[in-house]
Formats: C-alpha cells, sequence, structure tokens
C-alpha cells in the first residue's frame, strides 16, 4: 500500500515504469492478454484505427509531406503441401497539417503489389492441383482523418476512406469497401494516452455495413522508451540515440483480396491471408529528410485460404507454424 501511495501522490513516469515491472505474474498475463486480445484486425483498414500522434498532438504546426517506398519479402518456405514466396512493394503517400489552429488533418494515399510464387503445383483454388495458382494481388487505398483537441486532456478523431484489395481481372467494384470511424482520446498523467471508438465500414457493391469497436493506448515510459498498443498490435520503441530508434514489434494481419472469376465451381471467391509477424525494427535517420528502416523477424501461423464469395465457404486452405520474413522501408520527407 505505501507504494501505491507514494505513486498518488508523485506520479512521475520513473515511478510508474518501476511499478509495472514489478506486478505479480498473474498481473503481468492479464496485460498480455489485453495487448493481443481480439480488436480490429488487419492491416490497411478502409478507416485508420485511432492515430496515436494526431490524438497525442492534433494541431500541426505547418504543412508536412512525405513518400516511402518499402518490400516486403517472405523466403521460399513450406506452405502446407507445398512450398512458396512471397514479396510486396508499396508506395505511401502521406500529406498533414493545421486546421486552423484548432485542429489537424491527415490524408494517405497508397498502393502496393504482392506476388505469390509456388514451387511446382498447387490445389489451393478449386481443389485441383495447378501452377500457379494466384495472379498478382494489388492494394489502393485512400483515407482522411480530421483530428481535434477539446481541450487539455480530450482528444477527438474523425476520419474516412477508401479501399480495395483484388486479383488481376478481378471485379473492382466488388473489391471496393469504405469506412468512417469517429473516436475520443484522454491523456492521463504519465504521458499515458487512451482512445476509444467505433469503426463502420461496408461493401460499395452492397451489403450490411461492419460496425466494429476500436481502441488504443500509448504510453511514454520514460523519454527513450514508448509503448503503444490497439487490438491488433504492439510495438515498444526505444531510442537510442537522436537519429537512431529500435523497435520489438507484434501484430495480427489479416487481409483478404477479391479473386477474379474462374468459373466452374470455384466462380467468385475470395483469399484470406493471416499471419502474426514479430520482429525487429532499427530506423535511422541520416539527414533530416531521409529515414531508413531495416526489420526481421518471424510470420507465426501464415496462412492463405480460399473461400467462395457469398457463402464464406471453404475452398482450400495452405498455411505453416514459422516462416521468416525481411522487410526495407525508405521515406524521404519534403
Amino acid at each position: 500500500m505505501e507504494r501505491r501511495a507514494a505513486l498518488t501522490t508523485d506520479p512521475t513516469r520513473t515511478q510508474w515504469a518501476l511499478y509495472w515491472t514489478r506486478l505479480p505474474p498473474r498481473w503481468a498475463a492479464v496485460l498480455a492478454l489485453a495487448v493481443f486480445a481480439p480488436g480490429s484486425t488487419g492491416a490497411d483498414e478502409v478507416v485508420a484505427n485511432l492515430p496515436h500522434g494526431s490524438l497525442n498532438d492534433p494541431v500541426e504546426s505547418r504543412t508536412k509531406s512525405d513518400l516511402s517506398l518499402s518490400e516486403f519479402i517472405m523466403p521460399r518456405t513450406k506452405l502446407g503441401d507445398t512450398r512458396a514466396a512471397s514479396n510486396q512493394t508499396r508506395l505511401d503517400y502521406r500529406l498533414k497539417g493545421p486546421v486552423a489552429n484548432v485542429a489537424g488533418y491527415r490524408i494517405k494515399l497508397s498502393a502496393s503489389h504482392v506476388d505469390y510464387r509456388f514451387d511446382g503445383e498447387s490445389d489451393l483454388i478449386g481443389g485441383r492441383p495447378q501452377a500457379d495458382p494466384l495472379d498478382d494481388l494489388y492494394l489502393v487505398l485512400a483515407r482522411s482523418e480530421l483530428n481535434a483537441k477539446l481541450d487539455e486532456r480530450w482528444r477527438l478523431s474523425l476520419g474516412a476512406g477508401a479501399r480495395a484489395r483484388f486479383e488481376a481481372d478481378a471485379d473492382f467494384a466488388d473489391a471496393l469497401k469504405l469506412g468512417t470511424y469517429v473516436g475520443l482520446g484522454y491523456v492521463l498523467p504519465w504521458d499515458l494516452l487512451v482512445g476509444v471508438g467505433v469503426r463502420v465500414s461496408v461493401d460499395a457493391s452492397g451489403g450490411s455495413p461492419n460496425v466494429s469497436p476500436i481502441w488504443r493506448l500509448r504510453w511514454k515510459i520514460v523519454d527513450s522508451l514508448e509503448l503503444r498498443v490497439s487490438g491488433s498490435s504492439a510495438r515498444l520503441k526505444y531510442r537510442v540515440r537522436p537519429g537512431l530508434d529500435v523497435f520489438l514489434l507484434a501484430r495480427l494481419q489479416n487481409p483478404s483480396y477479391q479473386l477474379k472469376d474462374r468459373g466452374g465451381e470455384v466462380g467468385e471467391a475470395r483469399l484470406s491471408t493471416r499471419q502474426y509477424p514479430i520482429g525487429l525494427r532499427v530506423r535511422w535517420k541520416p539527414t533530416d529528410h531521409w529515414r531508413l528502416n531495416f526489420e526481421g523477424g518471424a510470420l507465426l501461423k501464415a496462412r492463405l485460404r480460399v473461400t467462395n464469395a457469398e457463402n464464406d465457404e471453404d475452398h482450400h486452405s495452405e498455411s505453416t507454424d514459422v516462416a521468416p520474413y525481411l522487410r526495407f522501408i525508405v521515406r524521404y520527407r519534403f
């Protein structure tokens, strides 16, 4: 009780960092479950999941933009009864700036290309062995956010966006999703920010809207150590020195792609991918404009699953327990 009372009367970040490291094992387990609890999942959501920085400091001092090029590599690895490798090349443009000195806006445009290469034949689609069962896969994304500082503690975040993931020659309209979200953030003492909200997305071609909760936590434990957590990811950042940061990353990614109509028993189908990347990233800032990121780790429980687009009935799936990965990101700030 004495330790808790001391923390209440003198709530410094260092004391709280020491407090959490002394938690009993059962409470540490509860926190770990909270980090990876089901929530908003998947990379490249139609709308953002409560942006960390904008909630904490939503008013930009000036207009800024950056352009980044990244390459994700999964070397050839066993995937079910076959072996496969994949590459994803991605381009992102981000623009942010102030709105009448009371809010900040953010705009993001993204495009990516994914290439899967299989050894020999795979029965991933339709259960019939075939060489190169998947054509090129694409992502296009556009979203905007408005983030306001209501007072010293409360933050408001609004956003809308559109996204499509599709195979070459697939129906773009069937792949297009639209979405919007609203969230509230509250800044606690000790540089701790908690955000909660709700996100709504719908297929542009029709259907029932999907409503899901979203939440995030950002905690600057000490000046050089920061933790960010959401329903689908966790990131621990350590600043080695100005211009050099190291990250520990864990997240869930489960994007799905609209496949082209293959006719017959398969017809229109969707490819659902799922993986749990756990890795280490090094970010180096050699100049004021350039940022270089190098990341490596393991994909846990990676899976490719093909389902009927209408009733979600399984056609086939391939999976592996562990696969290595590498990611390189080059970003230029204007």
